[in-house]
């Protein structure tokens, strides 16, 4: 049994406008010690999924069907009072994406941490501040920050504060959303090896959201791509990152330089918007911008299988997808108006 299972997931966000169908028949299984990879671009439904988890939806946000199984437990039927309780920090923890926000400006470090280990353990005062120490000190920080405020760190000092404070009760099971956000390309690779390899000494488990097609290739073992509130794509990273067989993940891809490209080389850019999803249009949402699109995307597309069992494609023409690869790299491919024949 996996230790995180998303089940036909459906979640909404009541505006003024109407409902907004923000995640829809999302699936996702995380084992044990697994790291899966959850990209798409702002706005297609990554953090809502993730804060469904933990039960911290906004007020207007809701979940209208699915199931969240967590250890066998099913999470959208238990109450506020169980997850804070016996859910959030101790069992599933979460690494925010804006470290200055997470960290209260009014509160030294050591308060955060505090208040976290009095509430989920019976160490003393003594006993509470020497593990606070310790969990600074292996994220690469002098412990003498445990005086500090928030303000008074640098944006990869602060992130390691959160890292340290999503381990604090060594939990089964991290959501990092957008961890490295705002840091330069130093650090966060800096900030990427760190949780990879505090996770593989803690054996917990990761949901690691980014935008970021490199960072997720780099620290996931498997990767849902999601676009518009859909899971379009989804297997092991080696997979879906060699061999995207969804036209979106191929042009999430391309609009991503790889160290081994040529210099000279273009990135190449998805025209369009995402589709609102107050009314969603019928079938594909991704075939208004994909340029491999034919009259059967107006039909909902079916989860196909690729090459093996645990890679999927959620397109018509997934049999298609090696030219996808090979005329998704062509700027003009993406630029033109009609579409590019796949039959």
């Amino acid at each position: 049994m996996a230790l995180l299972e998303l089940n036909d997931l459906n979640i909404e966000y009541k505006t003024d406008q109407g409902n907004v169908r923000a995640v829809e028949d999302v699936n996702i299984q995380i084992e044990k010690g697994e790291t899966v990879g959850i990209v798409g671009e702002s706005g297609c439904g990554k953090t809502t999924m993730a804060k469904s988890v933990l039960g911290i939806l906004p007020s207007n946000a809701n979940i209208v069907s699915g199931e969240i199984i967590y250890d066998g437990k099913d999470l959208t039927e238990r109450s506020e009072d169980f997850l804070r309780e016996n859910i959030r920090w101790s069992e599933i923890s979460w690494i925010a994406q804006n470290a200055m926000n997470a960290l209260n400006p009014v509160y030294r470090i050591k308060s955060l941490f505090h208040e976290a280990l009095s509430i989920h353990t019976d160490l003393s005062k003594a006993e509470r501040r020497e593990k606070i120490e310790q969990l600074l000190t292996d994220v690469d920080l002098d412990a003498a920050v445990i005086n500090d405020y928030g303000h008074e760190l640098s944006g990869g000092q602060r992130q390691r504060v959160i890292i340290a404070l999503a381990l604090a009760l060594s939990p089964p099971l991290i959501i990092a959303d957008e961890p490295t956000t705002g840091l330069d390309v130093v650090i966060q690779d800096q900030i990427l090896r760190l949780i990879s390899d505090l996770q593989k000494e803690t054996n917990s488990a990761m949901m690691f959201i980014s935008h970021d097609v490199n960072a997720v290739a780099e620290v996931s073992d498997k990767t849902s791509v999601m676009y518009a509130g859909n899971v379009v794509e989804s297997g092991d990273s080696s997979d879906v990152f060699k061999s995207p067989a969804h036209p979106y993940t191929v042009g999430l891809m391309n609009a991503f330089p790889r160290i081994d490209s040529d210099p000279d080389d273009a990135l190449v850019t998805i025209p369009g918007s995402p589709p609102e999803l107050i009314d969603p249009p019928k079938g594909c949402r991704f075939k208004s911008r994909c340029p491999f699109a034919t009259e059967d995307c107006t039909v909902t597309p079916p989860d196909t299988k690729v090459n093996n069992r645990s890679h999927v494609a959620k397109c018509h023409y997934t049999s298609k997808a090696e030219k996808f690869r090979e005329e998704g790299k062509k700027i003009e491919t993406w630029e033109q108006n009609d579409t590019v024949e796949v039959r």
